[in-house]
Parts: structure tokens; sequence; C-alpha cells
């Protein structure tokens, strides 16, 4: 899920809003909810450079990479 969000971010679609929001309840209580929140709210104002900014330092600056929504993990796509 985590790829398609960074997808859909650089293709500047507003899809991402409900990546972001399937992504908040599963990510509930980490360090990441408020940066995915701040995502949403920036893609809602059509700032999608920001919000690929942010989503890339949150990245960085977390271990939401070892987290099974990340590359390889069961719930990397969401269905459709």
């Amino acid at each position: 899920m985590l790829d398609q969000l960074r997808e859909l971010l650089e293709e500047d679609d507003t899809d991402a809003v409900d990546v972001v929001e399937s992504l908040l309840p599963m990510l509930s209580g980490r360090s990441e909810e408020a940066d995915l929140k701040k995502i949403a709210d920036l893609i809602q104002d059509y700032d999608f450079e920001a919000a690929l900014q942010l989503f890339n330092q949150m990245e960085r600056d977390s271990d939401v990479t070892g987290h099974p929504l990340h590359d390889g993990g069961a719930l990397t796509r969401m269905s459709d």
C-alpha cells in the first residue's frame, strides 16, 4: 500500500486520499499517523509535491519500511 501511495502522489492522483484513509487505521498509534493526516490534507489542497516530500521524510525517519504494508508485504497493494 505504501508503494501504491508513492505512485499516486508522483502522478498527482487524488485517489491517494483513499489509500491514506485505508492506511490510517493500520498505523494508528504509530508516529506515522500524524504525518499521514498531514499528507491527506496536502492532497486535498492539491499540493502533491509537498505531500510526496512529507511521505519521503516519513519513510526516512521511521521504521514504516519494516511494516508489512511496505514493499513485499502481504498488504502492499490495495485490492480494487
